[in-house]
């Protein structure tokens, strides 16, 4: 009697994942080069940062209500709710709008960088890579939003991260305050990741790979430092 064999179905290739990019970033790489995914990892992060934002702005809102500006003969408690429910629907629409907007502006501009080096990967590979490594930041404002929950708000604005550089040091307000902000903790983690997928994915060498995260991560923070000193400024402006 002959026995058949039954040979294994094929198989593609693996979907890259937002926590292998914790645990085992260099096959993520590999894996976002064969496959760069988008819509389920972005629509994950999108929702985790909507539940952060709102989380850290009703703690930081909190913390800057004073109760004034309540107009007169207007019922304290129900001023305070149309306000609060005004409050959560710009944080729930911000929420929804940072991780998308983000990763598709810093995408093209990785891009645009990666063709100028004369790298190979497509706008959509590097779209999949950004939205995969954004998931440290998603960690970043988890553990901002236990800190305030936990610690307190050490800035009243919530400006300042506590993870950076400015938050260690409690510095005042001003341009080297805005450009420590810069130097934060997760962000650095994250440069790390990009830096490395897009050695990998767009075939560069890690010379130009860094080259193209740390210039973006300078402009960012000289442009961090100009919005600093302009709102000082602005600030010490007397007022007539």
């Amino acid at each position: 009697m002959q026995t058949q064999t039954v040979s294994p179905e094929p198989t593609g290739p693996k979907k890259p994942s937002i926590l292998g990019m914790i645990t085992d970033p260099g096959s993520q790489y590999s894996r976002i080069a064969q496959h760069p995914v988008i819509w389920k990892p972005l629509l994950i992060l999108t929702l985790f940062a909507m539940l952060f934002t709102v989380g850290t702005g009703l703690v930081v809102g909190d913390a800057m209500d004073s109760g004034e500006g309540i107009p007169e003969g207007v019922d304290e408690a129900q001023f305070q709710g149309i306000v609060k429910g005004f409050q959560i629907g710009i944080l729930i629409i911000s929420g929804l709008l940072v991780v998308p907007l983000t990763t598709l502006f810093m995408s093209l501009i990785y891009w645009l960088f990666t063709m100028l080096f004369r790298g190979e990967a497509t706008y959509r590979q590097i779209l999949s890579l950004n939205i995969h490594t954004y998931v440290i930041p998603i960690i970043g404002m988890g553990v901002q939003t236990l800190v305030y929950l936990t610690v307190g708000v050490g800035d009243p604005t919530g400006a300042t991260l506590p993870t950076s550089l400015a938050g260690l040091l409690q510095m005042e307000n001003g341009a080297l305050k805005s450009a420590l902000n810069s130097i934060e903790l997760f962000q650095i983690w994250q440069m790390v990741l990009i830096a490395g997928g897009l050695a990998v994915v767009a075939n560069l060498s890690k010379k130009q790979s860094w080259v193209i995260v740390i210039t973006l991560f300078l402009i960012g923070m000289g442009l961090s430092a100009l919005g600093g000193w302009v709102s000082t400024s602005i600030s010490n402006i007397p007022m007539q």
